[in-house]
């Protein structure tokens, strides 16, 4: 059996090799430097004694009053019987006895997980919280398939896992307008059903599955997006750089960060959209970069949308304020670099965990409310350090914090 810690060291080293490809190809720090109706500054001097206390494993009064102002919960997705949303708990809720696991682990107990894609961080720290906290309660992970964003391939992997008989299956749906009936013959095969993110449209909580669980989406995209204004003091340019297709928690992302712009009328928003998150995102940020001199900064649905605004003003010999989700080895590297702005974290290894406390619960007949909610992790290049150990269980890589040094001018720059 892999330990925890074996499969957080493995999450991390992919990580590292995916970032180190990447910025490979990008050729390292400018030689110049960038310019731009209002290229992205970073103070030094304030960042220097703040990033020198964190090295010292010290925690910063300011930047704890960062980290614990964080917007607050909100209503989940609009299912049958909660037209206006389902009503948020919070994820650290459950609590287990020592004869609960005791009685967990006289079930022999056994679960599948069907996730939409496994190349990245999030999905592989989710599986990680998953399998690590059911390992607890001696429920044993039998299969964890990946459908490559494809709805038809998760239609057809989920109907081989039911045929495995779990007693448990943990799913985030690639297509929640189509998969429905996949997911349906999940319960009706007496299979307790916990749901990552979205549900399946039709689906009845309570009866076709156990629970939801989620980031704060909406409260990310508000975290992020209000750092922009913040930078920009309300008034210029910015871009909006959205999901082209119907994704429920990267559009209602998009949508609040949308609604954050908006709401200041000094500002000026350049809209784009793409179909996928790396060339079409790519050229879709370049476009804009050229169409609009004097756009200032930009909302980038998540991380992997974000580096390709990176590479696009980098080519371009820009640097914009940028804003986004996800906290992982590139994003971070990119925050300590200055590039990106600032990122509403989510936690994806803490909702594994809460999911698999959920599955627990269903099985022990404890009651289980319709949708959790973990809230949102403020990161910004000050509260990058102590975001990067809270969203993904490791101390940041060395490349990361000798960038920060750099940045912060601890160290010189080369």
């Amino acid at each position: 059996m892999i330990s925890r810690s074996a499969r957080l060291q493995s999450v991390r080293i992919l990580a590292l090799l995916v970032a180190a490809i990447v910025l490979s190809a990008c050729g390292g720090l400018p030689v110049s430097e960038p310019s731009g109706p209002a290229a992205a500054k970073i103070d030094a001097s304030r960042l220097k004694p703040i990033v020198e206390a964190e090295l010292r494993g010290e925690m910063p009064a300011s930047v704890q009053r960062q980290l614990n102002d964080v917007p607050p919960l909100g209503v989940g997705q609009a299912v049958p019987g909660y037209p206006q949303g389902l009503p948020p708990s919070k994820a650290d809720m459950f609590h287990f006895t020592p004869e609960d696991i005791a009685k967990l682990k006289e079930g022999h107990y056994t679960a599948a997980i069907a996730m939409h894609l496994m190349n990245d961080a999030w999905p592989q720290l989710q599986v990680a919280g998953i399998t690590d906290e059911l390992n607890r309660f001696g429920i044993k992970v039998v299969a964890t398939t990946d459908a490559n964003f494809n709805a038809a391939t998760q239609i057809n992997q989920v109907g081989t896992l039911v045929a495995r008989r779990p007693n448990l299956m943990f799913s985030i749906p690639v297509n929640p307008t189509t998969e429905g009936p996949a997911f349906r013959q999940v319960t009706a095969s007496g299979i307790k059903l916990v749901l990552l993110d979205g549900v399946p449209q039709g689906l009845v909580p309570g009866k076709d599955f156990v629970t939801v669980v989620s980031a704060n989406n909406r409260g990310n995209a508000q975290f992020a997006t209000s750092q922009l204004v913040k930078a920009l003091g309300g008034r210029g340019e910015v871009g909006h750089l959205g999901i082209g297709y119907y994704f429920f928690s990267a559009s209602i992302r998009d949508e609040r960060a949308m609604s954050v712009l908006q709401g200041q009328p000094g500002m000026k928003i350049d809209r784009g959209s793409f179909s996928e998150p790396t060339k079409a995102a790519y050229n879709t940020a370049s476009g804009m970069l050229l169409a609009h001199p004097d756009m200032q900064a930009t909302w980038a649905a998540w991380d992997t949308v974000a580096q390709q605004v990176v590479a696009a003003e980098r080519a371009q010999n820009r640097k914009i304020y940028i804003a986004t989700v996800d906290l992982g080895a590139i994003s971070g590297l990119l925050v300590a670099q200055g590039y990106i702005h600032a990122i509403g974290a989510q936690q994806p290894y803490n909702q594994g965990v809460t999911e698999a406390d959920a599955a627990a619960y269903a099985l022990l007949g404890k009651q289980v409310p319709p949708y959790l909610e973990l809230p949102t992790v403020p990161v910004t290049i000050e509260t990058l350090l102590p975001a990067y150990k809270i969203v993904l269980h490791t101390d940041p890589p060395p490349a990361l914090v000798t960038a920060l040094k750099r940045t912060a001018g601890i160290e010189p720059q080369v």
